[in-house]
């Protein structure tokens, strides 16, 4: 098994078109071997009602890492549970209901879809803790 800590997980926060065809054709290409299985892909969508947290990537189909990931995701909100729909194929796992963004804040003076400090520092921490670091 590769080192661990050679291993990276990449994030996105807040971008608009997560799931469009060119990251299909991305993913493809990833996902048929080489460097690709050393890589944990993580998207966050909260620009609807379900907010989403996703990953693609060799790593989820080990289930201690999945299982703390859970914890930590329904950490951020009670109902959020990991399970697919029509929308999701780009990704081995997802989890729905998720907070980690102020969402959409309509009639306020707050900023929208701003990252939640403690909610996204908690999912770094537990990626961390599984020996991915982090970049964009």
């Amino acid at each position: 098994e590769p080192y661990r800590a050679s291993k990276t997980a990449m994030g996105c926060s807040g971008s608009v078109n997560v799931d469009h065809a060119a990251s299909l054709s991305f993913m493809k290409k990833w996902r048929s071997g080489g460097k690709g299985k050393d890589f944990l892909v993580m998207g966050i969508k909260d620009q609807n009602m379900v907010g989403k947290v996703y990953f693609s990537g060799e790593a989820t189909s080990e289930p201690d890492l999945v299982a703390s990931l859970d914890a930590v995701l329904k950490k951020t909100r009670g109902d959020a549970c990991c399970s697919r729909d029509e929308f999701d194929h780009l990704w081995d796992v997802v989890w729905h209901n998720t907070k980690m963004t102020s969402g959409y804040q309509f009639m306020s003076m707050k900023k929208p879809f701003f990252p939640i400090g403690k909610n996204i520092v908690q999912l770094m921490d537990t990626l961390g803790g599984h020996g991915f670091v982090p970049f964009a």
